[in-house]
């Protein structure tokens, strides 16, 4: 269970440092999209 907690608070941490380095809100939708979509699917480290 604290793993999978872990996780999580990773995952949002990636999410606000996407957005933060690369400008998300600047991009187009189709960009966010691809974006977010390969945060997600990345490997958890």
């Amino acid at each position: 269970m604290a793993t999978e907690i872990q996780q999580e608070i990773a995952l949002e941490i990636a999410h606000v440092l996407l957005i933060d380095i690369v400008g998300y809100s600047k991009l187009s939708i189709n960009d966010q999209h691809a974006a977010v979509e390969e945060l997600n699917n990345r490997e958890p480290s």
